[in-house]
């Protein structure tokens, strides 16, 4: 949304990972963080552009801020609950 270089990756390959048999704690974690890390970089970004949600991004022709957040939100209500529901069929529910 705020890089004007950024590409979409090749649909499908690009999109998952490898399957693989087994995840790793080290590697679940590291997804896990960076869900949230991005999850709080939107936050910031909306509160930071305040009034200016429904301006058009600079290097774009007519998306504007609050439609692209608004997408972000649906789509991450999606992985949200398969995080929690990965969490409780792992029994690691705090």
């Amino acid at each position: 949304m705020i890089d004007p270089e950024w590409k979409s990756p090749n649909w499908p390959d690009e999109y998952w990972p490898p399957e693989t048999d087994k995840v790793s704690d080290q590697e679940w974690n590291k997804s896990l963080n960076q869900f949230i890390s991005d999850r709080d970089e939107m936050i910031d970004l909306v509160k930071k552009t305040g009034e200016g949600l429904t301006n058009v991004i600079p290097h774009t022709k007519s998306h504007t801020y609050l439609r692209e957040a608004l997408i972000a939100a649906q789509h991450n209500s999606y992985h949200i609950a398969q995080i929690a529901y990965i969490r409780k069929m792992l029994g690691d529910w705090k």
